[in-house]
């Protein structure tokens, strides 16, 4: 009986302990601790300071550096200008599609009522860009006709002729103003000693006006020249 119950007691003490040594014995036989630093990458390298710009010191040396930016702008150019063109390019095939699509699934009176609103768009922007021609000759007319610059016949363009006119003569007023402020300036001025060469002659801006009306005629040809081609 006795030898029985120390049995018992050696199983239960062995109960106790085995968890224990188990557990010491997977611990030895663990993966040793990670160096703390092993797994950090190396230290990246300091950023290098930007070259000094080298001035050129012979005439050789400053056309090399001047092709060089001039072939780099080129080169950047030409990419750009490729690059639109692709994009265009593109977009063109894509609204080309969508319109077959759109096409497709219409019926041969919808298709024609389509045909028949773009030529009617057409016609009206080449209708709208000849009124435009036709407004600049008359702007230039006029100008010429009043010795004011023909050069501003651009921006005093209207959508219609009337505008146009109003334009030109809200711009004859600010420029005759301006004219008359220029002869009021020079005529406070000091006559220089030992002579009159800074005096204002009289009709010198008459002769200027003359002078502009006379160069006034080569934009005039090529307006017209350009509107009859």
């Amino acid at each position: 009986m006795k030898a029985t119950e120390n049995k018992v007691k050696g199983f239960k003490f062995f109960e106790d302990k085995a968890p224990k040594l188990m557990k010491m014995h997977l611990q030895f036989f663990a993966d040793p601790p990670a160096d703390p630093g092993a797994g950090d990458p190396p230290p990246a390298d300091p950023p290098k300071d930007p070259e000094p710009f080298q001035a050129p010191k012979t005439q050789e040396e400053l056309d090399k550096l001047l092709q060089s930016n001039a072939d780099k702008r080129v080169t950047e150019a030409l990419a750009t200008a490729k690059q639109k063109a692709e994009q265009e390019k593109e977009n063109a095939i894509k609204a080309a599609k969508a319109e077959a699509e759109k096409l497709a699934g219409l019926s041969a009176a919808e298709k024609q009522k389509l045909q028949d609103e773009q030529y009617k768009a057409d016609l009206e922007a080449r209708e709208k860009a000849l009124s435009q021609r036709e407004l600049k000759i008359e702007a230039i007319n006029i100008l010429s006709e009043k010795k004011l610059p023909v050069s501003f016949a651009d921006l005093l363009l209207s959508s219609d002729a009337e505008n146009t006119k109003k334009n030109i003569d809200t711009f004859e007023t600010a420029f005759r103003q301006a004219v008359q402020d220029g002869v009021t300036e020079r005529l406070k001025s000091p006559t220089p000693k030992g002579g009159g060469k800074g005096n204002v002659e009289p009709g010198a801006f008459g002769k200027e006006l003359a002078e502009q009306q006379k160069s006034n005629q080569p934009d005039l040809q090529k307006a017209q020249q350009g509107y009859f081609s």
